[in-house]
């Protein structure tokens, strides 16, 4: 059985450990949060492409022998509209499979 939970936990410990762009003069890992340039200043862009990156980093070194997807698309199709009220009455309807982060 995967332990979604401990690979959770050792990815967030390290996600604290991540150093910025702005001040990286030491770092554990090549991985880092960029800057976002915006109006008045420099702010630090955190998004959740990094901890997917060490997700499946810790993934790999705890199965090695497992194989696993990015971006999987279900077998059915689903209704993805603007709000409920044009589901319902299937306007601007788009019909299309779901996209699951990690399978």
């Amino acid at each position: 059985m995967i332990n979604v939970e401990k690979i959770s936990k050792i990815v967030l410990k390290q996600l604290s450990e991540l150093d910025y762009e702005k001040n990286c003069v030491y770092a554990d890992r090549q991985l880092i949060f960029p800057n976002k340039v915006q109006k008045n200043n420099d702010i630090i862009r955190m998004s959740e492409q990094e901890l997917r990156i060490l997700f499946i980093d810790e993934f790999i070194k705890a199965y090695p022998t497992l194989f696993f997807s990015i971006e999987t698309p279900t077998e059915k199709k689903y209704n993805i509209g603007k709000n409920y009220d044009d589901v319902i009455q299937n306007i601007n309807l788009n019909i299309r499979s779901a996209a699951i982060d990690m399978c």
